[in-house]
């Protein structure tokens, strides 16, 4: 995410605070704490590795599912470094904790000019390019941030080699942790050096990313654009540029107002309003988080509500298009009965509501039970997409099986996926038993 310089210096700001509340010191602890202030976003970029199992690309699910559970996990981890190691993991889990602290005292700016740009009418421009909206604004952030801190612009600051700069010693601890925690989480067991490799991996796309001259960025802009068939340049959003200004569009340094999509709040608060908000935080954040009371309860707190979880969202969207698919049966059932059963009805001196209620509807529902049953097992079935928005569901369950027992049973998938067929098979073929016998019932 372009959000790396804002971050980085978050974490250089926290940092004498935290050192000396936790009794942290030393370039190894330095290094893991500025890391851990990225959260889980190195984890995007271990995709570009292609030997990498599929399994192990976790970036997605740590930033949609459970992460008041995921910090949770990383405290709990620590109790299962070394002594030696300890300071180190600590460090990275502070850093982290402040990760989701940032996130959640931010995300609702962003979020609120990333829906008003998106929303405002403009020409070529909608609701599905929110993606490239939010790294734009978070690139116009960063390189606010950079300049007013430093003084500097990408042009002298390189963000490949002054940011992620922890060793490999330290990467290695970080792994462990990230085993633990997929492992209590998600029930995922990752390789050895995921972490690392990801890390890595964050390193070259940033030196890919990394263009003073804007050359790079007209080239792979045209590419996207010409050839990929884009209508805007993922690479020119994701790019920082030369631009010395300590200002930015979307800081809101004009304290306008400007509305909360999350709770609806009104607020006219500025970007370094909410940065320093984020810094008074820091102190109860981390004495909350390694005390020997913390839980996911605690953790839920901490985070400041804040939820990535796809459940939300499956239960909106499949409401939403379960009610819309519905709503069209029934208006196709009413209106198939023929005009000449209402004008029996009218002879028979029955009004409006008895006929709709006596004849029509009675025809209607036998009508609309195959459909509706049709449309229920659709969407049992059509669940198993939720997993791809991090939700675990019964699918995702059977991959985590597979995964777990992939060494000691090779031909495990084809027994799993075999159960699941069997599971969706017992939910909708009494389902459709139940339609036969309703229909049979009502003729």
């Amino acid at each position: 995410m372009p959000a790396v310089l804002t971050h980085d210096f978050f974490a250089r700001d926290a940092w004498p605070q935290v050192a000396a509340q936790l009794g942290l010191s030393g370039t190894d602890q330095h290094d893991a704490f500025l890391l851990g202030n990225q959260g889980p976003d190195p984890l995007f970029y271990v995709k570009i590795f292609p030997w990498v199992e599929k399994r192990n690309r976790v970036g997605d699910l740590m930033h949609h599912a459970h992460p008041a559970h995921v910090l949770a996990s990383f405290r709990e981890a620590l109790d299962m470094l070394s002594a030696a190691e300890r300071p180190v993991g600590q460090a990275y889990v502070a850093g982290f904790c402040c990760h989701y602290l940032l996130d959640s005292t931010m995300h609702p700016l962003v979020f609120a000019m990333e829906q008003g740009i998106c929303n405002a009418g403009v020409e070529g421009l909608g609701p599905e390019d929110h993606g490239d909206v939010h790294a734009e604004i978070e690139r116009d952030l960063d390189e606010m941030v950079l300049y007013t801190k430093l003084g500097q612009t990408i042009k002298t600051f390189r963000t490949y080699a002054e940011v992620l700069r922890a060793s490999d010693e330290v990467l290695a601890i970080i792994d462990k942790l990230y085993f633990y925690v997929c492992l209590w989480t998600y029930n995922i067991t990752l390789d050895p050096g995921t972490f690392t490799q990801a890390v890595k991996a964050f390193r070259i796309m940033q030196r890919v990313f990394w263009s003073p001259s804007g050359l790079l960025h007209r080239v792979f802009g045209t590419i996207e654009l010409k050839f990929l068939g884009k209508r805007y340049s993922f690479y020119g959003a994701m790019a920082h540029r030369v631009r010395a200004e300590a200002v930015s569009s979307f800081a809101n340094a004009e304290h306008l107002p400007w509305k909360n999509p999350f709770t609806g709040e009104i607020s006219t608060e500025s970007f370094w309003d909410l940065y320093d908000q984020a810094q008074e935080k820091v102190f109860d954040a981390e004495a909350a988080l390694m005390s020997e009371e913390f839980d996911e309860a605690a953790a839920e707190k901490l985070a400041g509500g804040l939820n990535f979880s796809g459940e939300v969202a499956s239960v909106i969207v499949f409401t939403a298009w379960g009610s819309a698919e519905l709503g069209d049966l029934v208006r196709a059932a009413i209106e198939s009965i023929p005009r000449s059963q209402y004008d029996s009805a009218y002879a028979l001196a029955l009004s409006r509501r008895q006929a709709f209620l006596r004849v029509i509807l009675p025809q209607a529902v036998r009508r609309l039970l195959p459909p509706s049953v049709n449309l229920v097992t659709r969407i049992v079935k059509t669940t198993s997409l939720c997993m791809l928005i991090g939700v675990v569901e019964v699918v995702r369950v059977g991959q985590q099986i597979i995964d777990f027992y992939r060494f000691d049973y090779p031909y495990g998938a084809l027994w799993t996926y075999a159960a699941l067929g069997l599971l969706y098979f017992a939910i909708c073929w009494p389902l459709s038993l139940l339609s036969r016998w309703l229909e049979k019932r009502s003729s």
